[in-house]
This record gives structure tokens, C-alpha cells and sequence, in this order.
């Protein structure tokens, strides 16, 4: 047993740091299966925006899944008092922040280019709504996902009088079969166009703050690894 009080609070510190970084881990795992369930065929996204998708939803369900796995090497290594585990712990942990910060500047750095092309692909579908059922479809579902009307506003499209229903946030009669529901403009529900849309600002910016959040608690959680590793390499020693 430890004698350090202080040592047994950053382990109890460590193994709570740890257990949000498991659920950070396991929401990364169901955020890219989610975008990789998007891509898929039966919602017709890879026809309104030209970027892939599949590839980096791939690359965050990886990423989870790794966050997961240290995850539970910083748990087994505070619960079985491992100095061994706990070095390898917050050596992975350091190199892992570093390929964060790089992954979040590749991130921002091409977050224009993705807004680029799915505005350019809602705008395509909104030319061809009437003559692609598969762009028809896609456009709903982008709206809906989205929670918009049209690329600028509801006077995007030629009949004004009648919208897609994804602007009126009917959804229940919309299929592939029947892509071109609608609803009366009266009952619309999303009257900002996708270019504004304040879901995508609001959800861009919370995954800023998710990601400074998540290396901020990484730092600390390779702190309380090099202390409690400290320790109990003091610790031993002393009973020798």
C-alpha cells in the first residue's frame, strides 16, 4: 500500500482523468461511425459534397479507438501501481498531443474547403432538384442534418410556394423513392440558408473547445503519471 496521501490522490486523480478520457474515446469511435453511416449509399451525401468522407471517418474511429486503448493502459497502470505502464502511458500520451495539434492543424486549415464544397454541392442539387431523385434527396438530408433551407434562404428555390419538407422539418414521408416531398412555405421551420447555418458555426465551435478541453486534460493527466511514477519509484526505494 502507498503511505503518501498525496501519491493516493493522483492516483485516484489519474484513474477519473482516465475514465473521461475512455467515454472522449468511445464518442470519437460513434462520431466516425455516424459520418461513416453518412456516406454511405442510402443517403446520397458523396453526390452533394466532393470531399471523402469514408477516409476520415475511418481515421477518427482509429483515433478513438487508440484514445481508448491508453485509456485503459493509464487505468491498469494506476490500479496496479506500475511505474513501467505508467512511463509508457505518459510517454504516448506526449506523442499523442503532439499528432493532435497537427491533426487539428490540418483540420483548420482545410475547414474552408470542405464549407467550399458543400456549398457548391447544395447548390447543385438545388439547380437539379427537379431532375436528380438521388441530388433531391441528398439535399434533404443535408438540410435536415444541417438545419437549413436552400444555400442562402428558402428563395433559393424556383417554387416558392412550395419547399422541400426538410425546411419544415417533416421528414416522416421523405425516401429515396420519394425525394421531392415538400411542405407549404407557411410551415417552414428552417428559414436560414445552409451558408449560415448556425448549427454548423455552433457544432464547429464546440469541437474547438472539445479539442483544447481534450489536450489540456492530456497534459494534465501526463503530469499526474510522472508524479504518481515518481512517487512510487520513491516509495519502494525507501522500503529497501
Amino acid at each position: 500500500m502507498m503511505a503518501s496521501c498525496a501519491a493516493t490522490l493522483i492516483k485516484i486523480a489519474l484513474f477519473l482523468f482516465n475514465i473521461i478520457l475512455l467515454g472522449i474515446g468511445l464518442f470519437l469511435i460513434y462520431s466516425g461511425y455516424t459520418i461513416f453511416d453518412l456516406n454511405s449509399d442510402k443517403y446520397e451525401f458523396s453526390d452533394l459534397i466532393s470531399t471523402n468522407f469514408k477516409s476520415g471517418s475511418i481515421a477518427l474511429i482509429g483515433f478513438g479507438a487508440l484514445i481508448v486503448l491508453i485509456a485503459a493502459l493509464g487505468i491498469f497502470g494506476a490500479c496496479l501501481e506500475s511505474t513501467a505502464l505508467l512511463n509508457i502511458y505518459g510517454y504516448i500520451i506526449f506523442f499523442l498531443v503532439i499528432g493532435e495539434i497537427i491533426l487539428f492543424y490540418y483540420s483548420f486549415k482545410y475547414k474552408d474547403e470542405f464549407i467550399y464544397n458543400m456549398e457548391n454541392g447544395v447548390k447543385k442539387a438545388i439547380n437539379q432538384y427537379q431532375d436528380d431523385a438521388k441530388l433531391a434527396y441528398g439535399l434533404q438530408m443535408i438540410q435536415k442534418l444541417f438545419q437549413c433551407c436552400g444555400l442562402n434562404g428558402p428563395n433559393d428555390y424556383k417554387d416558392t410556394s412550395r419547399l422541400p419538407a426538410s425546411c419544415c422539418d417533416q421528414m416522416e414521408n421523405v425516401t429515396i423513392k420519394t425525394p421531392r416531398t415538400s411542405c407549404q412555405k407557411s410551415e417552414i421551420v428552417f428559414s436560414v440558408g445552409c451558408k449560415n447555418s448556425p448549427f454548423i458555426k455552433k457544432t464547429l465551435g464546440s469541437i474547438t473547445y472539445a479539442a483544447y478541453a481534450v489536450i489540456l486534460l492530456q497534459l494534465i493527466v501526463i503530469l499526474a503519471a510522472c508524479c504518481l511514477a515518481r512517487d512510487l519509484r520513491t516509495e519502494r526505494c525507501n522500503q529497501y
